[in-house]
């Protein structure tokens, strides 16, 4: 691990959710399932959206435009369409997480009964990965719900005129499989991602170009 720790702060995690790109990936990167590629391991992910990363980090997609990542990974292209205060009313109250690196392979997503209600993001594992500074991401609060998945996203607390990002997307669960699909701010398409689910909350997954990146959800 790098001696350094880089406060980076990015803009949620929609990109690993929504598909407008996903961290790690070229723009416009089309994520992928544990099942779609026939790996023997979980799949992983990772959230976010605008933003920049620490040296071995990645950057993650923007709002209105890519963010760039340090070498080993490119940050991922947005759609021009940020957040929309209609989506839901949820408080921005969560705090940062950090980006973390992990040499080994991911474990194998093993699903489960998710529970309904309020969730904070906690950490963000990027597996097969060298040693990086530490990234954190600006804090992620997460409302779930039987079919529905409302999230929002902490303003950066380094600007000054920072705003809330929010979005709603609809969800159906075939353990160990989640399909998401955003409704708001905009329709998005099916997004296929694994989980599992732990005493304290889950951990969603995601495969981004071959990167494999897991999302720690803590109930509150």
């Amino acid at each position: 691990m790098a001696d350094a720790t880089q406060r980076v702060y990015h803009r949620g995690m929609r990109w690993w959710l929504v598909g407008m790109g996903i961290v790690l990936g070229a723009c416009g990167s089309e994520s992928k399932t544990h099942d779609d590629v026939g790996s023997t391991g979980g799949v992983g992910v990772s959230v976010g959206a605008g933003g920049t990363a620490a040296p071995g980090g990645a950057g993650s997609g923007g709002a209105s435009s890519g963010g760039t990542g340090a070498p080993g990974g490119a940050g991922s292209g947005g759609t021009g369409a940020g957040g929309d205060d209609a989506c839901n009313a949820i408080e921005a109250n969560a705090p940062l997480y950090p980006l973390l690196s992990v040499s080994g392979p991911p474990p194998a997503a093993l699903g489960g009964t998710i529970v309904p209600g309020t969730y904070f993001v906690t950490s963000e594992t990027q597996y097969e990965s060298p040693p990086m500074a530490t990234v954190y991401r600006r804090g992620v609060r997460i409302e779930i719900a039987e079919g529905s998945w409302q999230e929002a996203d902490a303003p950066d607390p380094e600007e000054a005129l920072g705003t809330t990002q929010r979005y709603t997307y609809a969800v159906s669960v075939e353990s160990p499989r989640l399909t998401m699909t955003t409704t708001c701010p905009v329709q998005g398409d099916p997004l296929n991602h694994s989980y599992t689910v732990e005493p304290e909350g889950l951990t969603v997954y995601v495969l981004a170009d071959d990167v494999t990146l897991g999302i720690t959800l803590a109930r509150q």
